[in-house]
Parts: C-alpha cells; structure tokens; sequence
C-alpha cells in the first residue's frame, strides 16, 4: 500500500508575519531564517511554544515574549527547559492569550488579554477573556498554541460515544469508535494530549486500519 504524509499548516490567510511553529524552526533550522532584528511574540505554552522562543533569541530578536493560556504551573513545558528559556532572556506572560492580530505597516499590531479557566463541559476548562486587552508591536507572531478538536461537532456524531473528558471512546485495541470503518487517534482520544502520545495513537490507529481483514 502507499502511504502519504499530509502537512498540515493551520494558519494560512494570517498577516505576513504570522507563522505556525512548524514553519518557523523548519524555516530557522534549514538556514532560511538567519537573524531576527524585532521582536517576536510566541502564542502557546509547551515544548513547541520553548522551542521557537529560545530559537528567536538566539538568532537576535531584542525582545520574545511567550504568551502562554494557562498559569505558569499549568503550563506544558517542563520546569528546566521554562528556566533555560526564561535565562536565555524569554519573557513568559502567562495567563495571556492572542486576541488578535493585523498588519501596521512594517510591524504587526498583536492584542494580548488576560485570561482565565472556564468550565467548558465534559470536566474540561477553556480559557476565556477576563480584562483589558494591550497591544504589542512585533515583527512576527509564532503561532504555537495547543491543539484543540472542535468537540461540539464531536458531539453530535450520534452514533460514536464520548469519554466523560469529552473525547471520542475508542477501543483501544482497534482504535474504532463505535461506527463502521471510523478509527480516531491523537488529540480526539483519551488520553493524546502530548504531542509524542498523539503520534503514537495515531500509528496504532494506522497499523488497526492496515491489519488484513479490515
């Protein structure tokens, strides 16, 4: 059988300026991007989030600020490499989410508002606006977030059941949801809420689809 590896970028019709944390270290990596003389705002917490910050500053961006969703204990990145970030001249403002962002001229125009958890149903927490928002002047925003599903529509696959964090219930033997032909993996089932374990589901989905008989 052929197998394919679809990309996927999440960001197109942004600002120029605006990139997904996947294009700019595949970009920063591959020489592409040498040296950054302006600031740069990463949107997101986690592994993806340190990684494009602490790369900014070290290609020379006088000011990376992450704006992270969650309180700093709850973000995803371990301590040490939080640290190493922060040591390396990353600001962190946690708590704080992208509220928007357009085109100034040469610089972009990034909204920032402070957040906090809401119950979202299901036992899960979103974040939500909760005061004033400020603007920051960035030479390009790093679009780093966490993935979430779009769990409404989720919900109304009648004929698939849910775990009570609102993911789908998938066997976890088969990877099958409870309709015909229908496997789920990654962000959508229990359990993949890191990036590692969201590609190890997915492989088991994918060896579940390939098994003879199916």
């Amino acid at each position: 059988k052929d197998a394919f590896e679809l990309e996927i970028e999440p960001h197109s019709g942004q600002p120029e300026g605006v990139v997904s944390a996947m294009a700019f270290m595949r970009d920063a990596l591959a020489g592409r991007i040498s040296r950054i003389d302006g600031a740069v705002i990463v949107e997101g917490e986690g592994a993806p989030a340190l990684a494009a910050a602490r790369t900014a500053a070290r290609l020379g961006s006088p000011r990376v600020l992450i704006a992270a969703a969650w309180p700093r204990d709850r973000m995803a990145g371990d301590a040490e490499t939080i640290g190493k970030a922060i040591f390396e001249g990353v600001e962190i403002a946690d708590s704080t989410m992208v509220a928007g962002v357009a085109r100034k001229g040469r610089a972009l125009a990034v909204r920032l508002v402070p957040c906090e958890a809401a119950p979202a149903g299901g036992g899960r927490v979103v974040p939500v606006p909760a005061g004033p928002a400020r603007t920051l002047a960035a030479s390009m925003l790093v679009r780093a977030g966490l993935r979430e599903p779009d769990w409404e529509s989720l919900a109304a696959l009648s004929d698939a059941a849910l775990a009570p964090t609102g993911a789908l219930a998938v066997d976890p033997g088969t990877s099958c949801v409870g309709m015909p032909g229908v496997l789920a993996a990654g962000e959508v089932a229990p359990g993949a809420r890191s990036g590692v374990a969201a590609v190890a589901s997915g492989l088991a989905a994918g060896r579940a689809a390939a098994a003879p008989g199916r």
